[in-house]
This record gives C-alpha cells, structure tokens and sequence, in this order.
C-alpha cells in the first residue's frame, strides 16, 4: 500500500533512525485508515494505553467519518492482558463499540 493512503504518513519518515523497535495501532475500515496510534519508545501497552487508544479512535470516527458510528463498531482485537483489561473493556462499553470475541469472523470459506 502507498504511503499516501495513511492518513499520516508524514510519521513513518519520522522514525529514530537509530532504530530500535516501534508499535504501531492501526484502525481501519472499508473506507481506509482511520487512526494509527503509536507507542513512544521504551513504554508498555497497559490496559490504560488501550483504552486512552479506544477514546481516540471514537474520536476519530466522528470526524472522519460522520453518522456512521451509529451503525456501530466492531472491534477485533488479540486476547493480550492489557487489550482485554477491566479499563480497556470499560473504554470499550463507554464508546459503545462490540467486541468481537469470535475468529470465525475470519475464516475462509470451505475451511470449516
């Protein structure tokens, strides 16, 4: 994909080129990229973080794309500590968005 379909993509030439490891969070729907969140260096995903993410991405919905929040939003994520934490859920219910628990979302046709 071109860098010109994220939304920032003037953020991946800001990189420490000393290098080193960056996490990034990408929402994205069939419309494209919403919201790419990343994580400073040195600092851990907590249950916070997701839910401080969870925030901005309703924020970003609203922006980016007007009314169709409630239609409402699926949410799939890992089953990580921290994604699935008592303040990330709360963040998840507050914002009023589903979380998918199921992979079956996922599965090919014909490989059930």
């Amino acid at each position: 994909m071109e860098a010109s379909h994220f939304a920032d993509a003037s953020k991946f030439r800001k990189i420490d080129s000393a290098g080193g490891k960056i996490m990034a969070s990408v929402f994205w729907d069939s419309e494209g990229v919403l919201m790419i969140g990343y994580l400073e260096r040195g600092k851990t995903v907590t249950g916070v973080y997701c839910a401080e993410l969870i925030r901005k991405l309703r924020s970003a919905i609203k922006e980016k794309r007007c009314g169709k929040s409630s239609h409402g939003v699926l949410l799939h994520q890992d089953d990580a500590p921290a994604n699935t934490s008592a303040v990330a859920m709360a963040a998840i219910r507050e914002c009023g968005f589903e979380f998918a628990q199921s992979t079956a979302l996922f599965t090919r046709p014909g490989s059930v």
